[in-house]
C-alpha cells in the first residue's frame, strides 16, 4: 500500500473472548443515532467492512480505519470508549497500531 493509500474492503476480526461468538467487529447504530463498534456476525455488510489508511506518526507506520457507510473509527479517551463519525473536512485524530501475531 502506498503512502496515504486506502485497502479498502476489509473485515476486522476481535479476539476478545468476551465476544467471541461474535468474531467480526462491525458499526452498531443505536436508537438515538450514536454509532458504535461492536462483536457482530461474520456477513460482509456495509457495517462489517473497513478500508485501512496509512498514515505516517511519530515515525511509526499507523493506520486510520474507515467504514464508508459510516466514517471514521474513533476514540475518545474522555469516556474511554471507541465510536465511528463522519469527520466531514476534520483531519483523522484516531489511528491505531496494527500487530500480525500471525495465526491464532
Amino acid at each position: 500500500m502506498e503512502p496515504g493509500g486506502v485497502v479498502r474492503h476489509r473485515r476486522i476480526e476481535s479476539l476478545n473472548p468476551d465476544v467471541s461468538h461474535r468474531p467480526r467487529l462491525g458499526v452498531k447504530i443505536d436508537a438515538a443515532g450514536y454509532a458504535s463498534l461492536v462483536g457482530t456476525e461474520c456477513e460482509p455488510t456495509a457495517a462489517t467492512l473497513f478500508g485501512l489508511g496509512r498514515q505516517d506518526n511519530k515515525g511509526r507506520t499507523t493506520y486510520a480505519i474507515v467504514s464508508e457507510e459510516y466514517g471514521v473509527v474513533q476514540w475518545s479517551p474522555s469516556k474511554k470508549e471507541i465510536y465511528v463519525e463522519f469527520l466531514g473536512d476534520a483531519p483523522i485524530d484516531t489511528t491505531f497500531s496494527l500487530v500480525d501475531r500471525g495465526a491464532v
